[in-house]
């Protein structure tokens, strides 16, 4: 996974050719994703805590979920930590 992140980042223009193909759009929607998503794999407490916070904020909001269920009871770090411990920065 680190690997094929470094590789987008790294090969703008080929990840959206790439994109574009796999899942058929067009490749001006390809770029939107691939330029205005973090694909960093960084998964540092503070930042998802952020994430999930504000997406289950914003899901509570718009009807989608009636709760937001507790983090911890979603949010598996050990697996990223396996990989790189710092890339799971703050569990």
């Amino acid at each position: 996974m680190r690997e094929a992140s470094r590789f987008m980042e790294a090969n703008k223009e080929q990840t959206i050719r790439i994109v574009s193909k796999a899942l058929r759009l067009p490749q001006a929607d390809a770029a939107n994703q691939v330029n205005n998503l973090d694909y960093s794999m960084n998964f540092a407490r503070a930042r998802v805590m952020h994430d999930y916070e504000t997406l289950g904020e914003f899901a509570l909001e718009i009807g989608r979920v009636k709760s937001v269920p507790p983090a911890t009871t979603i949010i598996r770090p050990e697996f990223i930590k396996k990989i790189d411990p710092t890339l799971a920065a703050g569990w």
